[in-house]
């Protein structure tokens, strides 16, 4: 694998380090060597775009910074205009949440001002799930794959990854 900051070629220190690494140039067996070492799931990932994807998140979550959206733009979540850090009064009926990204917490208006919007799960088509950019979706589907009723039915028709 190619580490973009340092030029290390050695697999095992780029399979420990979080410095920028080119994942797009690692080896399939690599790249879930770079997931095996952070105990990421990955029983569910079919394509090499989604390893990539899911090293990409991986990095970015030790590193503290945000998944990136398609664009490029980071997908840091909800604006400090959607959340107000105050308690809601007793009493007060609740009001139901706007759909919001089920990873990163971004609403359908902030998706909106960035030129996208939120998307739901392709397999299950609930509309519970959402997310604003690919990355996102991939980094949420450990938690999702559970509850996801159109992976159970490729699941039993032999059709999913386990």
């Amino acid at each position: 694998p190619k580490e973009v900051a340092e030029g290390n070629s050695d697999a095992g220190a780029a399979a420990g380090s979080l410095t920028a690494l080119d994942f797009s140039s690692m080896r399939v067996r690599e790249l879930k060597a770079y997931l095996q070492a952070r105990r990421v799931d990955m029983n569910d990932v079919l394509e090499r775009s989604e390893l990539e994807t899911l090293c990409e998140a991986t990095r970015r979550a030790a590193l503290g910074d945000p998944p990136r959206a398609a664009s490029g733009r980071a997908c840091a979540g909800p604006s400090s205009a959607t959340t107000t850090g105050q308690p809601e009064e007793a009493g007060e009926e609740e009001k139901e949440a706007p759909p919001a990204c089920a990873q990163c917490g971004k609403t359908e208006a902030e998706a909106r001002e960035e030129g996208g919007k939120l998307r739901i799960c392709s397999l299950c088509h609930a509309k519970t799930e959402r997310y604003c950019c690919r990355e996102c979706q991939v980094a949420h589907w450990p938690t999702h794959r559970r509850s996801c009723a159109g992976y159970e039915r490729k699941r039993k028709k032999g059709k999913a990854r386990e």
